[in-house]
């Protein structure tokens, strides 16, 4: 074990001794294994995060309203129901507003960063359809919406599908997850841009490019990060491991794990070398490539979908653990249908809900990036990288409000505090006390903009019985796969 990382050690098992020889009201059978504070947190003994792909809060929740009366802060609308925002066509010249698609399969647009930029507009929000026309297959649609497979793709007023939002009919089960629980209305991606730099930040709370893939002094944040052959900045995983807190990255089953960091010039081998639907893509699995990882000979933590309902079905499931979807799974406008997506996510929360964990489990629920999709919402600016545009959050648990409106603001980053707040005595991913040294200027955990995910549980209260919902049904063009003509996207992002 390196020098710094027994320093790291030493100063958590203090930091452990501490909080339980000074926490007297700690109830009998409680696990103390983990440093825990505040102490209500301490019954979430299992963090789940099951990220889907480019969705936005309007595409997804925009019509949404709680059975609790809590407001949400959805599309706006004028006082006769009609939408207040009609955002500019310069294909069509003329403004457009949102419609309701009953279409399960949408193709968005691009959304990299510097799609990002464009779509906000110094927080206009009216770049959405502009950005539409960058991309060969969608701005043929937008110029010609009555054309060819075009017009299914589009609203009644010819709005490309952009514009589009979905309502309980389309995705029931998401939307029950939200009347159960807590629905996260300002959950913002943590970096205005695409899947990569958002995966970055799930799990190292930053995204850099590197001059040296080795070299951590040499790393620069980047919104346009990489593909690299290494990440060496600190990720979770380091303060996990070193606290004895388990933790599990589920992947689809045929992904190639085989394609984990190698040092150059070794090729690198694709994880989804014949882009097989049920394979996850390159650019949603960072962790493969960090350091930590590697050095601790820990990668084996990286497992399969199907390892997961073999661990569950065998009553086994890990303090942390992220579910990364196949292709197939994944919602991604133009590869993947909604309702595939929608029963895989609806297949594990059953699986945890149905399991003798689902008592200390805390399930939360999100799109890595927008999309391409409108919404309404500027995004809050900090530390020069984000945040990107307003994507769903949900989290389920059965200490979770109920029917809950959370209003903070949020990004991937709140995944992060929880996680170091539950199991690592609020010890941060942070260069000055992590053990692991690098460059990123903020700490995200700790910035002021950020809230508190803990605000969505009512600790007080008794468990609740898991939301076992039914898984919705495959039917007509929502099954996969699409023809081979609709399996256009945006590359892997």
């Amino acid at each position: 074990m390196s020098i710094r990382r027994t320093l790291l050690l030493g100063t958590i098992l203090a930091l452990v001794a501490c909080l339980v020889a000074t926490r007297p009201d700690a109830p009998a059978g409680a696990q103390t294994a983990n440093p825990c504070e505040p102490w209500p947190i301490c019954k979430i003994n299992h963090i789940v995060v099951i990220m889907q792909e480019n969705r936005s809060f309007d595409h997804y929740f925009g019509t949404y309203a709680s059975p609790s009366g809590m407001n949400v802060e959805g599309l706006p609308t004028k006082q006769d129901g009609t939408f207040a925002v009609c955002i500019p066509d310069p294909a069509l010249r003329h403004c457009v507003k949102p419609y309701h698609s009953t279409n399960l399969y949408n193709v968005g647009a691009p959304h990299s960063h510097a799609a990002s930029e464009a779509a906000v507009n110094r927080g206009q929000m009216n770049g959405f359809v502009r950005v539409g026309l960058w991309n060969d297959r969608t701005g043929f649609c937008i110029r010609y919406p009555n054309k060819g497979e075009c017009s299914a793709l589009t609203g009644p007023s010819n709005q490309p599908d952009i514009m589009s939002f979905h309502t309980r009919d389309e995705i029931p089960n998401y939307w029950a997850y939200a009347d159960y629980g807590a629905l996260q209305d300002h959950m913002f991606e943590p970096v205005d841009s695409w899947s990569l730099p958002a995966h970055l930040y799930l799990v190292s709370g930053w995204a850099a490019n590197c001059t040296d893939d080795f070299d951590a002094s040499t790393c620069t944040s980047s919104p346009t990060t990489k593909k690299a052959w290494n990440y060496p900045w600190a990720d979770i995983t380091i303060l996990l491991r070193d606290a004895d807190v388990s933790w599990n990255y589920y992947v689809g089953d045929a992904t190639n794990l085989s394609c984990m960091g190698k040092p150059p010039p070794v090729p690198r081998t694709p994880c989804n070398p014949g882009q097989d639907p049920n394979a996850s893509s390159d650019g949603w699995l960072p962790i493969l490539w960090f350091q930590s990882l590697a050095e601790a000979n820990d990668k084996g933590r990286v497992q399969h979908l199907s390892d997961f309902y073999d661990s569950i079905q065998a009553s086994r499931l890990a303090n942390v653990v992220w579910f990364i979807p196949s292709g197939a799974n994944s919602e991604h406008p133009g590869h993947a249908a909604i309702r595939p997506g929608e029963r895989y996510v609806t297949s594990v929360v059953n699986a945890i809900g149905r399991s003798p964990h689902w008592d200390d489990t805390a399930i939360f629920i999100t799109w890595d990036d927008w999309g391409g999709f409108y919404d309404h919402v500027p995004p809050v600016q900090v530390d020069g990288m984000g945040y990107g545009i307003r994507v769903p959050g949900i989290m389920i648990s059965p200490y979770a409000k109920e029917s809950f409106v959370d209003q903070q603001t949020l990004s991937f980053d709140a995944y992060l505090k929880f996680i170091e707040d539950r199991f690592l005595g609020g010890a941060r991913l942070d260069p000055e006390t992590d053990g692991w040294w690098d460059p990123r200027p903020t700490v995200r955990e700790d910035i002021p903009e950020l809230g508190d995910l803990a605000l969505e549980f009512d600790f007080n209260q008794a468990p609740r019985p898991a939301p076992i919902l039914t898984e919705p049904p495959l039917r007509g063009p929502a099954e996969w796969p699409y023809p081979r003509t609709r399996q256009v996207g945006f590359g892997d992002g």
